[in-house]
Order: structure tokens, then sequence, then C-alpha cells
């Protein structure tokens, strides 16, 4: 329980088991666990991933008696206003990009002091995983999936959203094959919350475009389209186009190498 744990840490501090800043970032690691319904009105199933801002689970609504994920904000960034209104933006962002290739978004709200946001909950597989457990996939079925996303991406961008984040890791593929675009943690909207910072890399190397590596502030729709295309060779190549031990030598390769031509990686 989340009153205990914090209990717990200013016990410890008192008894010279902790120090004050050891404590603040065990209450930072706290998160709502599976086992009972942290989120009001919802019951946390299972984790379903973690990212930099913090958890998506597996819920059910009790009232409604059905399965959603909820992207709940880590607790530690809960009192950061700019991070709570990324969230908030993210959500909102979510919800005008009303299209059956993009994950849906249902609810947002606070409770017992964690930001969240409410998503329809997809049944099927990451198309990351799907690579990784498969290998390259009929060029067929490629490209029907990018289709969808093309799809996806152009009601983004008549909505001027801006993903910036386009992978395999971000498509779902449902039981029926249909691809679905998520997570728009790092997208950009009609209104810039300035959370980009000048200098600062946003997205995934491997899948960046060069103009998006060099300022993330500038990248467009355009963008996208190249991280897109990035992601059909990596369906059709079983890999990135760019791969490296490194940040510094992925982004090296984005900025001034072209990628091997697809029909050597994949005749």
């Amino acid at each position: 329980d989340l009153k205990i744990d914090e209990r717990l840490a200013v016990i410890l501090v008192k008894r010279g088991w902790l120090a004050d800043e050891q404590a603040r970032r065990v209450r930072a690691r706290v998160e709502p666990r599976g086992a009972g319904a942290q989120i009001e009105g919802y019951q946390l199933l299972a984790r379903l991933g973690r990212g930099a801002m913090g958890t998506v689970y597996k819920a059910r609504h009790l009232r409604l008696n059905r399965l959603v994920a909820i992207k709940v904000l880590r607790r530690d960034l809960a009192a950061d206003p700019t991070q709570v209104e990324r969230l908030r933006s993210e959500a909102e962002m979510l919800a005008s990009l009303d299209h059956p290739n993009i994950v849906r978004a249902l609810d947002a709200g606070e409770s017992n002091g964690f930001p969240y946001f409410v998503m329809e909950y997809v049944e099927g597989e990451n198309l990351r995983d799907r690579i990784a457990r498969d290998g390259p996939l009929d060029e067929e079925r490629a490209l029907e999936i990018t289709r969808g996303l093309a799809d996806a991406l152009e009601k983004a961008r008549r909505m001027g959203v801006v993903h910036r984040d386009v992978k395999p890791g971000n498509v779902l593929l449902t039981r029926q094959g249909v691809p679905k675009l998520m997570d728009l943690g790092l997208a950009k909207g009609p209104v810039d919350l300035g959370l980009t910072q000048h200098g600062s890399t946003v997205g995934t190397p491997q899948f960046i475009s060069p103009e998006q590596a060099q300022d993330p502030r500038k990248a467009d729709t355009r963008s996208d389209i190249y991280s897109l295309g990035a992601t059909l060779y990596a369906m059709l190549a079983g890999r990135p186009p760019f791969e490296g031990s490194t940040l510094a030598e992925i982004i090296t390769k984005v900025l001034y190498e072209q990628p091997t031509p697809l029909r050597v990686m994949n005749p």
C-alpha cells in the first residue's frame, strides 16, 4: 500500500537507516501495484511496460467490466506541472486522433496522487516482438501494415500532430492483424509546450530522420514519413536501417551514411 510505503520511509529516516535523499528516491519509485484498484474505478491487473514518464498497466474498468490500458505518471513526476501537462497533452492529442489505426484514448484524471489516462486495450502483439521472433515479414504483409500506419499519420498531420517516435516498438498488431500506432509521449501538437530543449535528441535513434536527430523542434510530418520508411525497412530486413553499439555511433550513421539496400538484406 502506498501510504504504508511512505510511512516506512519516514521511520527508516528517523532511525538513521536512510538519508533524506535516499528516502525521497524510494518514495519516487513507488508505483501502483496490480493487486488492488489504486486508480479509482479501475483494477490494475498487470504491468504492460515502463517508460521514462511512467508505467502502462493492463486494467479492468470495474463498472463496465471492460479491459483497458492505463498509463500512470511516475510518482516523482506527479509534482512537476510540466510533466503533468505533458501527460494531459498526450491524452488530448490521442483523443483527437480518432482513427482505426491509432490506439484510442478513453479517459484521464488523477487518483491517489497519480495522474493517468486510459486507452483501449489491444489484444495482440508488438510489431518489434513479431520481427524479433519471426524475422522479416512477407512483403505483402509489410506493405499492408505500412498502409494502415500511413493512414494514421495522415490523420495526425491533418490534426497538426507530429508523432516523432514512429517505430516497430510503438506499433501494436491486433489478433486480426490490424496495426495500431501508440505512444504519443514524444509527439508535438498544434500547441508547443516547450518540452523539447535545443540540442537534445528526441525519438529512437535507429528510426529518426537526420533533421530530427539534429533538432527535434523542427521535425514535421516529413520526419514521421522517414520513420515510417525505416519501420518498413525493419519489417522487410528484420533489422533497423542503422545499428550501432552507442547512441553517438547510430546518430552518426543516420546523419552521414546510407542504409544497406534492402535487396542486399533480403533478396
